[in-house]
């Protein structure tokens, strides 16, 4: 299970082994080469043993990129012959209680117990620190996805960004459903807009783009959890 700042598309079937995006990668490349790392090989091998990997390679059988589908297969052999390593993904069940972070990218991932939460503190903020966050928490009982409000903390460019109108685009009004006109809630919304590094000039103040929409701290509570994270603004 993967956790990702640009898409929103879950259940993604293979996100957890692999970067199955990526038109050159083949899943078993990385495994073949690096066939002495524990941690690339077991991470193959659940693949392979979570019957993820073939319905991976069926969705590309049409792929025109009939070089890296050969390459594959001298790499599945290769990588199915190597002895078994002990390695299991740590969102994996049985396995203990772990948590993750990324300052730079404002996510947190943690297992406790039977309770997976995932949390992408810097949700579609490209223009103007947002304070949204989406969590997605999965429990034997229940999965859930919400978008829910943070605290943040912001080096500020002192300029500030106006949420427009748009409910189906956050660069552009998108392609909004026929019929009546909905609206955004949030219309109107005056969002700080963070300051870029001293040596950025792109991008514009006011227009889309890394650095501008992220805060420099964020905490977030949710039930039983605490989810911090900070990075330093380059100077």
């Amino acid at each position: 299970m993967g956790l990702d700042n640009r898409t929103a598309h879950y259940p993604l079937s293979g996100a957890a082994y692999t970067a199955p995006d990526i038109r050159e990668e083949w899943w078993m490349d990385v495994p073949a080469l690096l066939s002495d790392a524990p941690v690339a090989v077991g991470a193959a091998q659940q693949a392979l043993g979570d019957n993820q990997y073939f319905a991976y390679v069926k969705s590309r059988l049409k792929d025109p990129d009939a070089l890296g589908m050969l390459r594959n297969v001298d790499d599945y052999t290769k990588v199915k012959a190597l002895p078994p390593s002990a390695y299991r993904l740590p969102m994996t069940d049985g396995q203990p209680d772990f948590a993750f972070a990324d300052e730079e990218d404002a996510i947190v991932a943690i297992k406790h117990g039977d309770t997976r939460l995932f949390v992408n503190l810097y949700y579609r903020a490209e223009r103007g620190v947002n304070g949204v966050a989406r969590l997605l928490e999965v429990t034997p009982a229940i999965t859930r996805i919400a978008t829910v409000r943070t605290d943040f903390e912001v080096v500020s460019s002192r300029q500030t960004y106006t949420r427009p109108d748009w409910i189906d685009g956050i660069r552009g009004p998108g392609h909004p459903p026929p019929g009546d006109v909905p609206h955004q809630a949030w219309a109107g919304e005056s969002l700080l807009i963070a300051a870029r590094p001293a040596d950025a000039t792109m991008p514009t103040y006011g227009g889309w783009g890394p650095f501008v929409g992220k805060a420099s701290f964020y905490r977030l509570r949710y039930g039983d959890y605490h989810a911090i994270t900070a990075h330093a603004l380059r100077g």
